[in-house]
């Protein structure tokens, strides 16, 4: 996900939810929960989980 925004040449920011609990509580009360990444969001509404039909979980 993050080559393809990337590629598009569109602004982000990436947390990594491993290592960061205030971005990890943030992703999982967006989610109800769920352990998967990667979510893309925007304006604080989910738009996608996972990339290429692929997640990891954590």
């Amino acid at each position: 996900m993050r080559e393809d925004l990337e590629w598009r040449g569109l602004d982000f920011v990436e947390y990594d939810v491993e290592a960061d609990a205030a971005a990890r509580d943030r992703l999982l009360a967006l989610t109800g929960g769920q352990r998967s990444v990667p979510v893309l969001v925007e304006n604080g509404r989910i738009v996608k989980v996972g990339w290429n039909g692929r997640v990891c979980t954590f």
